[in-house]
């Protein structure tokens, strides 16, 4: 999917892991948030095209001339209910964000999950990442953020 001024917003593919692996944790270090039991130190963030093969889930990127500067995708995380899924690893670099293209993957994402059968959405998150969330919209399901950093909190974020 082209957008505006070159960037594409694509599945992800194996040859992308290591720089979508390396943007993570440099917005991760640059917001502040937790490196230890989170995405940071998380064997999956090294092979997140891997991570979604055989699975009813997907991961997209934002490239631009073949730099990666984001990403987000939906997983069936284990622990949710049935027709829930987890939005999962959404970062983008500070090169996309005010550009409206974290609003478009995140919009992408949400109806992809929907084609795919599920009827909720999840996302965990860190009170320093918040601004990004605010976003969610344009479902016609629940979406439901979880505060990392207060185990048990359950805020609704979107539903219609």
């Amino acid at each position: 999917m082209e957008t505006k001024d070159g960037f594409i917003i694509r599945p992800i593919k194996e040859t992308d892991n290591a720089q979508m692996a390396r943007l993570i944790r440099c917005v991760i270090d640059e917001f502040g948030v937790s490196r230890t039991g989170m995405v940071y130190d998380d064997p999956v963030t090294d092979c997140i095209s891997q991570s979604v093969e055989n699975v009813n889930t997907e991961y997209w990127v934002i490239d631009y001339g073949g730099e990666i500067q984001g990403g987000c995708g939906f997983y069936p995380t284990k622990g949710l209910p049935g027709k829930c899924a987890e939005i999962v690893k959404y970062y983008l670099s500070p090169a996309v964000r005010e550009k409206g293209l974290g609003g478009m993957i995140l919009d992408l994402i949400v109806r992809r999950a929907k084609e795919a059968g599920y009827t909720s959405l999840y996302i965990k998150h860190s009170l320093r990442l918040v601004k990004p969330l605010i976003c969610i919209r344009n479902g016609d399901f629940s979406c439901w953020m979880v505060n990392s950093e207060i185990p048990g909190i359950r805020q609704p974020v979107y539903s219609c």
